[in-house]
């Protein structure tokens, strides 16, 4: 591979139409027609992020089940409605050459106690929405909580 100096990588940078990456992999200057195309691009899964009364919701799916379950907690079927409650899978380390790795963490959507017993759901719009990572750490704390129930809301064939 040939190295470029940073005199010709700012001499490109200035071209219009050209995104320089760095070593490591982050934009070092994007031509306007790069940003406007950024500002245009959808969420992967063609998911439109909802706001209600001030609370954000990462899809219509995930803020129509919310409203749902605000309901059960109104007329007292659950309790202890919880939004993204977070579970710490491994906690932050440091190896013996002195490098630092973060805590691995899963965030659900929702957590609740029905009927005495803890109950987490995450709510998917379908089969492309269960990621390899997502299905890793949805295994991962269920495996390291065998008294919480966990549901997946939605579509999942």
């Amino acid at each position: 591979m040939t190295k470029v100096s940073e005199s010709d990588l700012a001499r490109i940078a200035r071209q219009p139409g050209y995104a320089v990456v760095s070593d490591t992999g982050t934009d070092m200057q994007k031509s306007p027609e790069h940003r406007a195309m950024d500002a245009k691009r959808k969420n992967k899964f063609n998911a439109h992020p909802v706001e209600v009364q001030g609370l954000k919701y990462a899809s219509k799916a995930e803020e129509k089940r919310y409203r749902e379950l605000v309901i059960l907690y109104r007329v007292g079927a659950i309790s202890e409605l919880e939004t993204q409650p977070k579970f710490v899978l491994q906690e932050s380390f440091a190896d013996n050459f002195g490098r630092h790795y973060r805590a691995i963490t899963y965030t659900a959507d929702f957590a609740y106690i029905q009927d005495g017993r803890q109950v987490v759901e995450d709510v998917k719009g379908g089969k492309a929405t269960q990621t390899q990572q997502f299905s890793i750490r949805w295994k991962w704390a269920i495996r390291q909580n065998p008294d919480i129930r966990f549901e997946i809301i939605g579509e999942t064939e």
